[in-house]
């Protein structure tokens, strides 16, 4: 808090603060969900409500620290660097070529600056998908799918002097045909499909830093995907496996946040011990997307719980390799759940882990410190009984900057293999297998491209017909991109994209052929 702040303003800054929590845990959700069921399912397991992950790369959803932070943000702009470039290279009246601004509606003649400056920021984007499945899956039908996101982003610290405070609201209007219904795989072909039409206000959340950084709080409604169970390097992929381990289902994510309470714990520079608990009516078949705080603790709904945890550590050198991080948790839901014979079973367990390293580093400069190769790999496993997934393993393989002259690049393989569940009861006579290869092409600072194909071997498990998937998606920036390199927050699309052949009656390189044929665009900011 600045030093000539008179007492009286402190009392007042910490009345609004507490202002803003209370509003936290009374408001009633300002969100509803269109689909053509009820809102209640009638029979659920645990696994049909977060059938889908959602996007990794999306602007102003911040991912939890995982080193110790500032007791600030850390990705404020420092006090002595312009938030925007100099007035005469400004975008939208500033002098600058459209293709050469930092953002696709650029700095609003001056207001962005002014608003970033006093401590708020608004992003938003639009993306569409299309898609196809011309043989095998279940379906020879064509789809598409959009999601119109929007969110503000307020720095108390800057607004009323609280020290390590931010509030967030984030909201998403989303349509939603086909995809892996028309498919039929169990991990996920599409990281924006949501399995039903969704108009929501998706996050709601006040956070604040303690003890100059150590303890960090956040309550509202959450989405959990941005604290547990993410891996930085993998935010690039299509497909929703490398967002999190299909193995956790009922998860408090995309489309479905729910309210909750998250705790991280920094006792060292590079470790981290956080956890949550959440809004559990996932288990009972109650879509938490639309569910507000007023619904928090229970009601004539749902009771139901959903805890999660996570432990890791960090480094930014190992054997002069580069930056890497290991992370393991563990999640429970306390609700009741119809087990695939038909039984009633109370509470369900699993745990994960995540792992991540570069192998080879450009330079050591600060741009060049977050480009190179990176590995990953993925642990999930979960009790069959009430999940379709048993166990998951997974891992990857991501180029940032793939050339000199690319810095803004990047291209990735990634393997994803789903042991379906053999419970008695189960409708899977097999595993399911993902290959995913992309490349995304920096087309302007806030338009990037990104061809991507996919094989599934045994859909379902084998429940549909094994095929290749290959989409192209273009992203665009609404945020001023510092560090586009280790992970591209500031990232929307706007995207035509997705296209699925059956390998089945065809070579292989006439299934890629065929995949080519597709493709996209999109634009944000």
């Amino acid at each position: 808090m600045p030093s000539g702040m008179s007492h009286f303003n402190r009392r007042n800054a910490y009345r609004t603060s507490l202002i803003s929590l209370a509003a936290l845990s009374g408001l009633p959700a300002v969100a509803y969900s269109q689909d053509s069921g009820p809102e209640t399912a009638p029979e659920t397991t645990l696994s049909n409500v977060s059938e889908f992950l959602g996007p990794q790369d999306l602007p102003g959803r911040p991912k939890g620290e995982r080193e110790l932070p500032n007791s600030t943000p850390v990705d404020k702009v420092a006090p002595d660097a312009p938030a925007e470039p100099a007035p005469e290279a400004r975008s939208w009246f500033g002098g600058k070529d459209y293709w050469e601004w930092d953002r696709a509606t650029g700095d609003w003649g001056g207001g962005r600056t002014w608003l970033i400056d006093h401590g708020i920021t608004f992003e938003g984007s639009y993306t569409q998908h299309w898609s196809s499945v011309w043989d095998g899956g279940r379906r020879n039908v064509a789809s598409t799918r959009h999601v119109f996101d929007v969110n503000a982003t307020a720095d108390l610290d800057k607004l009323l002097g609280l020290t390590g405070a931010t509030l967030y609201a984030d909201a998403y209007f989303a349509s939603n045909r086909g995809g892996s219904r028309d498919v039929g795989d169990v991990q996920g072909i599409s990281n924006i499909d949501t399995g039903l039409n969704v108009n929501q206000l998706a996050e709601l959340w006040y956070q604040q830093m303690l003890f100059d950084g150590a303890l960090r709080i956040k309550v509202g409604k959450i989405d959990a995907n941005a604290e547990f169970d993410f891996l930085n390097s993998a935010g690039d992929f299509l497909s929703s496996s490398p967002g999190f381990s299909p193995t956790l289902n009922g998860f408090a994510s995309y489309p479905a946040p729910a309210t909750g309470v998250v705790a991280f714990f920094y006792p060292l520079d590079n470790l981290y011990i956080g956890g949550g608990l959440f809004d559990g009516a996932t288990r009972d078949g109650v879509f938490t997307g639309n569910r507000g705080p007023d619904q928090f603790f229970s009601d004539d709904k749902s009771s139901s719980w959903s805890v999660v945890g996570e432990v890791g550590y960090s480094w930014d050198d190992f054997a002069g390799l580069g930056n890497g991080r290991v992370g393991v948790g563990g999640h429970y839901h306390t609700g009741r759940a119809t087990t695939f014979n038909g039984d009633s079973k109370a509470g369900a367990s699993g745990v994960y882990a995540v792992a991540e390293q570069q192998l080879i580093r450009r330079g050591e400069s600060d741009d060049e410190k977050g480009l190179g190769l990176f590995v990953f790999g993925q642990f999930g496993w979960t009790e069959d009984s009430v999940s379709p997934s048993k166990f998951h393993g997974a891992g990857g393989v991501v180029l940032k900057g793939t050339f000199p002259s690319r810095d803004g690049d990047s291209t990735g393989v990634y393997v994803s293999f789903d042991d379906l569940s053999d419970s008695l009861g189960a409708p899977y006579s097999g595993d399911e297998t993902t290959i995913e290869v992309y490349y995304k092409f920096r087309v302007t600072p806030f338009i990037n491209i990104t061809p991507d194909f996919i094989y599934v071997f045994n859909p379902g498990g084998p429940t549909s017909k094994t095929l290749w998937w290959g989409s192209f998606a273009s992203k665009c920036s609404s945020e001023r991109r510092r560090d586009a390199h280790v992970h591209l927050r500031g990232v929307r699309r706007w995207s035509i994209r997705h296209l699925v052949i059956s390998r089945r009656d065809r070579s292989i390189g006439r299934g890629v052929l065929h995949a080519l044929g597709l493709v996209g665009a999109n634009a944000s900011g």
